[in-house]
């Protein structure tokens, strides 16, 4: 496209990254979102889900956190589903049922929906992350 004098836009780069995710090629996705974002494009949720869901599927648990951060920080808010592979990812030694009651903590303590705003995202994250450091989930 810029060899021919045309700027990829938020379309083009959603395409671009979600076909990418799906043929595994995530580093590379990734590098587009990254492109995106330098660009000052603020990009789709969809395209934040697939590279989470890609890099914890593929075990790549910080470069899903990461890019959980990203999303976080461009004021894009994840939807449940976000937030469970990441929290499967980190937890990752605990049992169905302990994951299930943090997905379920964090649905109804915050009632996460699509115009939840950043401000109440953040310190969730925070809370999420410290709790996880500390492994402190088996007591939610």
């Amino acid at each position: 496209m810029p060899t021919k004098g045309i700027a990829p836009d938020l379309v083009s780069y959603t395409n671009l990254v979600n076909g990418l995710c799906a043929r595994g090629e995530l580093d590379k996705a990734n590098g587009y979102l990254v492109e995106m974002v330098g660009k000052g494009i603020t990009p789709h949720f969809s395209v934040f889900h697939a590279l989470v869901m890609g890099f914890c599927n593929a075990g790549k648990h910080e470069e899903g956190c990461g890019v959980m951060e990203v999303m976080l920080s461009k004021g894009v808010v994840p939807h449940l589903e976000t937030w469970m592979y990441v929290v499967a990812a980190a937890c990752e030694d605990y049992s169905g049922d302990v994951l299930d009651r943090i997905i379920m903590k964090i649905a109804r303590e915050e009632e996460w929906r699509r115009s939840t705003r950043i401000v109440q995202a953040v310190p969730l994250l925070d809370d999420v992350i410290g709790r996880l450091r500390k492994s402190d989930w088996r007591r939610v």
